[in-house]
């Protein structure tokens, strides 16, 4: 079931409704429209309005995996707002993108200092585990940084009772 051309001109009030099915719904209509709905959904990412500005930094997540290509200059546009982004939720979509996107990995070296600060801040572990991820995938186009990666992990498998991110972060401490 797709949204009325007239329900998409209410990108805000879609991200109201609660629930993972309409995010997915909301998604597909916009990788598959001939409409950009791209800078609606931005200005939204990068407000204060919770809990509309997380799920539409879902959204955003969701369109650079699908679409790397196209999601590409938006990153490059939008670093700066990227890297000050404060609240857990959003970062943890922004990296979940782009520690998922396929794009080369000096294009996300920007991004290192920024999965770091994530990383270090107990009682968040989405956030914790995307950071991570991030991390690793810079890492492993930048060897020396693995050293500082698996420092990280520690901290974090140390610290988490998570059992995603204590398998995680166990991995990572076992990467060569």
């Amino acid at each position: 079931m797709s949204y009325s051309k007239e329900e998409l001109q209410d990108i805000p009030g879609i991200l109201k409704k609660p629930g993972g099915q309409m995010m997915d719904r909301l998604s597909n209509e916009v990788l598959t429209s001939d409409i950009d709905y791209l800078p609606e959904l931005t200005r939204i990412a990068f407000s204060n309005e919770t809990p509309i500005n997380w799920r539409a930094c879902w959204v955003i997540d969701r369109m650079g995996r699908t679409d790397a290509q196209r999601m590409l200059p938006w990153v490059k546009k939008h670093e700066e707002q990227i890297i000050h982004v404060t609240l857990p939720k959003q970062s943890a979509s922004f990296m979940n993108m782009l520690a998922r996107m396929k794009v080369a990995e000096e294009e996300l070296v920007p991004y290192f200092d920024y999965a770091c600060k994530w990383v270090t801040i107990a009682g968040y572990d989405n956030t914790n585990y995307y950071a991570l991820k991030l991390m690793v995938r810079i890492a492993k186009h930048i060897p020396e940084l693995m050293k500082e990666v698996k420092l990280y992990a520690k901290e974090v498998h140390n610290r988490s009772e998570k059992p995603y991110l204590k398998k995680y972060s166990n991995q990572v401490l076992n990467l060569k």
